[in-house]
């Protein structure tokens, strides 16, 4: 992982955001459960980013080689965000599930919207937000250049 940056947000408490950072009681999430959970941590994630500057380019982009969870500029350069989120008091952290295979399809499928959108020759950078939640906090970390574009 490259350089990131950290932030711990609290949020107002509503019902949804309540009942997506609250445990489970140690049962594994249903299905549902992580869909909310991964709406509310990417929504998280554009404020966090849209206050840091960047202009906001896509959202949730179904591709062949994957989905792309944020796309923006922040300056010249094409920014493709991986949002990962897990409950504090998780044994792994949301850093550690992306690997290499995901690291993979997501430059596939930056590259198809690249070549979509006529910009295979323009500047891109992957990063990585990684958010623990609970009991009304989010502890976000930011870490640009998070993998590079080498396979």
């Amino acid at each position: 992982m490259r350089r990131s940056t950290h932030a711990i947000l609290r949020w107002r408490s509503s019902l949804e955001c309540q009942e997506v950072a609250m445990s489970r009681g140690g049962r594994p999430a249903r299905p549902e459960e992580r869909s909310a959970r991964g709406r509310w941590a990417e929504a998280v994630a554009r404020d966090y980013l849209l206050g840091k500057g960047f202009a906001l380019l896509a959202t949730n982009q179904r591709l062949a080689r994957g989905e792309l969870d944020i796309i923006g500029r922040e300056g010249e350069t094409i920014v493709f965000v991986e949002v990962r989120s897990r409950r504090r008091g998780s044994a792994y952290s949301p850093e550690a599930s992306l690997s290499r295979r995901k690291q993979s399809r997501l430059i596939g499928a930056a590259r198809a919207w690249l070549a979509r959108h006529g910009l295979s020759n323009a500047t891109c950078r992957f990063d990585l937000i990684s958010i623990r939640s609970g009991l009304g906090e989010a502890e976000i970390r930011h870490y640009r250049g998070a993998f590079v574009d080498d396979f």
